[in-house]
């Protein structure tokens, strides 16, 4: 009796949080893989932005997972489309039903209670204060006062100016402010993460540059000038940290596709050549051990050299 309640319950509960997805405006959902994409946790749903879906730059969709139901043939739904397509971008939940996203120097808010963005247009809310460059393959995190602090990227070939800025959701409108980095802050970094333990954020991984230019599509530059550092600002009283984690011997990359390519046809061609002069000796011994079992007789070519 106590199992078939137990079940019971359980079908009542995947029942009821069903009829509150669709009343959400929610729809179920098997969404391609994507790239670029920024997520925010709520409430044991993981809720994903945009992205990059195999090869398409940009998407205006809006997914979350409901962590719950991993496991289930389709733990995922799309809700509301972003005004626009966004990759690359960052999202920060505030802890009251509110997702600021932030695309370049774009931002937007999404409620999560009802499934809304705002503003519908394309332009983004209103910001006002310092200008602060588009950027993308930043971070963005949220303050313990509330402000989101947004801290390098790039703008596709340069470090954007301000490194570090603070949005101020708290007044209206919301208000922008370029901060100073610093002594010993990274001045040019990107695709780093970054988090908030108590009072400092934390900054790690990614790509520094040393004259603030980037060259993304270089593997080779980029992998030489990778982030083996992790930064600690103290959001109160401006002053960094770093504690250094480089290796002592970097690994050597793995060989290309090219390289691989010509050590196989290499390969290839010494076996064909090896098996070649196999059969030329093979053919060669056994014409030789046949000539020599063959014994004269009056009349034949053999007789006749011999007298």
């Amino acid at each position: 009796m106590n199992l078939f309640r137990k079940n019971f319950l359980s079908c009542l509960i995947l029942i009821f949080t069903f009829f509150i997805t669709i009343s959400n405006g929610a729809t179920s959902i098997a969404p391609a893989g994507r790239s670029y994409s920024c997520s925010v946790i709520n409430d044991n749903k993981l809720y994903v932005f945009g992205g990059d879906p195999f090869g398409i730059i940009g998407t205006p969709q809006t997914l979350y997972l409901d962590i719950s139901l991993i496991g289930t043939p389709n733990p995922w739904y799309l809700l509301s489309d972003i005004p626009i397509s966004v990759s690359a971008a960052n999202a920060v939940f505030n802890g009251n039903n509110t997702v600021f996203l932030i695309f370049f120097n774009t931002v937007y808010a999404y409620n999560i209670s009802n499934n809304q963005w705002y503003p519908t247009g394309s332009n983004g809310i209103n910001a006002v204060g310092d200008n602060i460059q588009g950027r993308q393959l930043f971070t963005a995190v949220l303050a313990p006062d509330g402000n989101i602090i947004i801290y390098g990227g790039n703008n596709v070939i340069n470090s954007p100016i301000p490194t570090m800025a603070t949005l101020n959701t708290n007044i209206s409108p919301y208000t922008w402010t370029a901060n100073k980095t610093g002594q010993g802050a990274p001045q040019y970094i990107t695709g780093h993460v970054a988090a908030i333990n108590g009072t400092h954020m934390i900054i790690a991984l990614g790509a520094t540059s040393k004259n603030g230019t980037f060259e993304l599509t270089n593997s080779s530059t980029l992998n030489s000038n990778l982030n083996y550092d992790i930064y600690a600002l103290n959001i109160q009283t401006n002053v960094w940290s770093v504690n250094s984690t480089l290796p002592t011997s970097i690994p050597s990359m793995p060989p290309t596709p090219s390289s691989n390519i010509g050590v196989i046809l290499g390969v290839i061609i010494a076996v064909v050549i090896v098996i070649f002069a196999c059969v030329l000796v093979f053919a060669f011994c056994r014409k030789y051990k046949k000539d020599k079992n063959i014994i004269p007789t009056p009349g034949s070519r053999d007789y006749q050299q011999q007298r």
